[in-house]
């Protein structure tokens, strides 16, 4: 019996149902193997080295590019990707972070989507007399709106994570950066970008927001944060979105949930997720079937059942137009967010980019949280300028 082996960044017991039905029509066996976010990435170094260890993986949608690079990918061909459905079945974001910068060859198809999005108090906003229409629309307005509920009396206005873990700060960051007109890297994907105004700008204020972090909202964690806003101790939180939002928090502060608004972050969203790919190293008897696994787990079938259970959206907008998603009160917000959204630039090189910057935003809160009179700018200067001229290479 032909046997594959899938890897991925989560415990296959939501999937397992589905990859039985899988075995069954194509009579074979599907052995998952699990890594966590924190450690995946190298998990699948060790895979691309040693040519052995996955036949598919699920890999994050900004690791993707490195890969590309090593030439360790199985790119898909026009039929197959056409019975995948092709560029149109996928929101534009997740399709092109399966591409490697300047070329339409695709290496990884979109699985699982996420973006960042601001949760918020409806009654504190009315307390502080500040309309819902006009409080998010960019970043000045954010800015101005936290004011007025800290003006209010609102303890905590603002909640975020300052921690770098999984998602790192960066994603978080990238809205502020293209929301202001910056970039991360050149439009040619050749230079880093962090010596242009607009670049500075956009890091500047999402630094600022440290002045309405509470002591008790500082150096937080994922979880920290999120129970801040659940328990109805926080007025806005910057957070990625669950799937179905009628169903989050089961132990959130009714007053919360019965106040609760979502909208997507100033600027430009950031679109994350995962993608699956086939490995190069694959025994061509068995591409066929790999191949045909990839389609069934990103066929609307597996997307629209699979996906209600965990904390992503489908990388389909044909899903996400029908229930359950349709029936979410805040759906077209969301899908306006993946839509219009934007993905890490798919160099070469964005591996050593992405960690390095991941590592230095890190240090750059822990100076800003810990030197909350200094001045900003300095700090930012300080941190990021070994950085600013590093080379992305041309691909």
């Amino acid at each position: 019996m032909n046997e594959l082996v899938l890897s991925l960044m989560r415990s296959d017991d939501d999937i397992r149902p589905l990859l039985d039905q899988f075995e069954r029509e194509h009579r074979c066996r599907v052995q998952v193997r699990t890594f966590a976010w924190n450690t995946g990435r190298d998990e699948l170094v060790k895979i691309a080295l040693n040519g052995k260890g996955a036949d598919i993986s699920e890999m994050g949608t900004s690791w993707c590019s490195s890969f590309i690079s090593m030439e360790a990918l199985r790119p898909f061909s026009p039929p197959e990707m056409s019975s995948l459905g092709g560029s149109s079945a996928f929101f534009p974001s997740s399709w092109k972070s399966g591409q490697l910068f300047g070329s339409e060859r695709q290496f990884a198809i979109p699985w699982l989507a996420a973006i960042r999005v601001l949760y918020y108090r409806r009654d504190l906003l009315e307390k502080a007399g500040i309309d819902e229409k006009t409080a998010f629309g960019s970043s000045s307005q954010l800015t101005e709106t936290l004011n007025r509920l800290q003006a209010a009396g609102i303890p905590i206005p603002l909640v975020l994570v300052t921690r770098n873990v999984i998602p790192p700060i960066l994603h978080s960051l990238a809205s502020w950066i293209w929301g202001a007109g910056g970039d991360l890297v050149s439009k040619d994907g050749t230079h880093m970008q962090l010596n242009r105004p607009e670049t500075r700008a956009g890091i500047h204020a999402f630094f600022k927001l440290n002045q309405f972090l509470a002591p008790e909202a500082r150096g937080l964690n994922p979880a920290q944060a999120e129970a801040l806003f659940w328990k109805g101790e926080a007025a806005v939180s910057l957070s990625w979105q669950p799937p179905i939002l009628a169903a989050i928090e089961k132990n959130a502060d009714p007053k919360v949930l019965a106040s609760l608004g979502v909208t997507t972050t100033p600027g430009v969203t950031f679109v994350g997720g995962s993608n699956l790919v086939v490995w190069r190293h694959v025994a061509t008897a068995q591409e066929t079937l790999a191949v045909e696994l990839v389609r069934f787990l990103t066929s609307q079938q597996v997307q629209s059942t699979f996906n209600t259970s965990i904390g992503f959206f489908p990388t389909r907008p044909d899903v996400i137009q029908n229930p359950p998603f349709s029936n979410d009160v805040f759906h077209q917000i969301l899908m306006d967010g993946l839509n219009s959204g934007r993905s890490f630039p798919t160099i070469s090189r964005w591996a050593i980019v992405e960690d390095r910057l991941i590592h230095l935003l890190g240090l750059l809160w822990e100076d800003v949280l810990a030197n909350p009179n200094s001045d900003i700018d300095a700090i930012i200067s300080d941190q990021l300028e070994q950085l600013a001229n590093l080379d992305s290479s041309r691909n």
